[in-house]
Parts: C-alpha cells; structure tokens; sequence
C-alpha cells in the first residue's frame, strides 16, 4: 500500500515536472529563442546574398566596361580607316577631272596673243602627274596656245640656281627639288618674272586649279617661252 502510494506520488511529480516543461511560457521562451535564431540566420544569408550580389554586380560592370573599350576601339579603327579611305581616294582623283575649264579659258581670253612655247614637264613616275598634264595639253590648244606634248622632268634638268652644283650634290635631290619647283602642285617658270603672257597662264591655272602655285624665273628660257612643271597633287 506504501509502495503504490510512493509510485503515485512519483508519477504525479514527473507529470507536473512535465506540464512545467512544456507549459506556455516553455513554448514562448523557446518560440522567442528559434524567432531570434532564424531572424539571425536570416540577416546573415541576407548579408551572404548581398555580398555575392555585389560580387556579380562588379563582375558584370566590368566586363560592360570591357565591352564598351572594345566597341570604342573598333569604332575608332573604323572611323580611322574610312578617313585613310577617303584620303587615298582624294589622292586618286585626278585634277584633271576636277579642273575648271570655263574660268581657265575665260582668264586665257584676255592674254591676246600666246606664247611661241609652252613646255609641260610632270614629275617622273606619276600616273595622277601625267594624266593632269595632258589635260592641260588639250586646255591650252583648246584655248588656242601652242603647248608642246608633256614630258617626264629630264634627268639632266637643274635649276638656274643649282647649274654649277656637283653630281654627287644634285644626286641627292629629287627631280622636282633639282629643277627648283615647288614640291606639291604647279609651278610656273618663265625669262622674266614679270612677263605679262605668263601672268596670264599663271592667273588661268589659278582659277581653274583653285589652288595656289608656284613661280619664278629662269634666265634661261627663250623671251617667249613659259615652263609648267607638274608635281604631286596636294
């Protein structure tokens, strides 16, 4: 009888020792334990996203970034290499076809008489040289000159300044160095500077090049006679 009585009060001690353990302020305490550990869990995954999001977020700006060079660059080379285009073809684009001939002849038609000679010299080895100087062939008999047929510059053509220099100094020079005429475009020479026919072609080839040119004198050209020289166009 004791002993059930002993057994009884034990069980009613584990059952209160166990409706203590999980009464309510049990379940809120640990509610608020797993609430605070979770909130945890949760501002450190919160962390570990934006960490690793920031990671992608650089990574992607660097390669937009990259991106952005490269396309720059290209379209750089590009624009580089339609202006080397375009200057190869300005280069190629005769003088001939761009020369005014109206404003060429109507300044020619007030010289009067023309000269007994016109000598066109172009630079050797120039297509575009060549070609510009027949048109002005064809220009000035159009005009009613008497212009010779273009030639080469002569190998042993040299300037009334350099006429006393040496070979091995005049070898060094080019054609159009060595015959004192102006490096890009033409050049007019004549016996005297002043001469008034010259003056005319000179003022005729500046309005149909609508560029400047080059003059001066050579002593020894006939009274009558005017060279053209035709060098690289400019």
């Amino acid at each position: 009888m004791l002993r059930n009585q002993e057994q009884h009060t034990t069980m009613n001690a584990t059952t209160k020792a166990i409706r203590m353990r999980f009464s309510p302020e049990w379940w809120s305490y640990w509610a608020g334990v797993v609430a605070v550990i979770a909130t945890a869990l949760a501002a450190v995954a919160g962390i570990v996203s934006w960490y690793f999001s920031q990671i992608v977020a650089e990574a992607a700006d660097a390669r937009a970034r990259e991106m952005e060079l490269r396309v720059s660059e290209q379209q750089e080379r590009a624009a580089k290499a339609e202006r080397d285009l375009i200057a190869v073809r300005e280069r190629q684009f005769s003088r001939r076809t761009s020369f005014k001939t109206a404003a060429f002849r109507d300044t020619l038609a007030g010289a009067g008489a023309s000269p007994s000679q016109v000598e066109i010299w172009y630079k050797p080895e120039d297509e575009e040289a060549m070609l510009f100087a027949l048109g002005l062939l064809e220009q000035l008999g159009f005009a009613g000159w008497h212009p010779q047929r273009p030639i080469p510059i002569p190998t042993d053509a040299v300037s009334f300044n350099l006429a006393n220099a040496s070979s091995a100094e005049l070898a060094k020079l080019g054609s159009i160095e060595r015959i004192g005429a102006a490096p890009t475009g033409l050049s007019l020479f004549s016996r005297e500077f002043d001469s008034p026919l010259a003056t005319t072609l000179f003022e005729a080839l500046i309005a149909g090049t609508g560029t400047p040119l080059w003059r001066s004198s050579d002593p020894r050209l006939d009274d009558d006679a005017i060279r053209v020289i035709v060098g690289v166009k400019p």
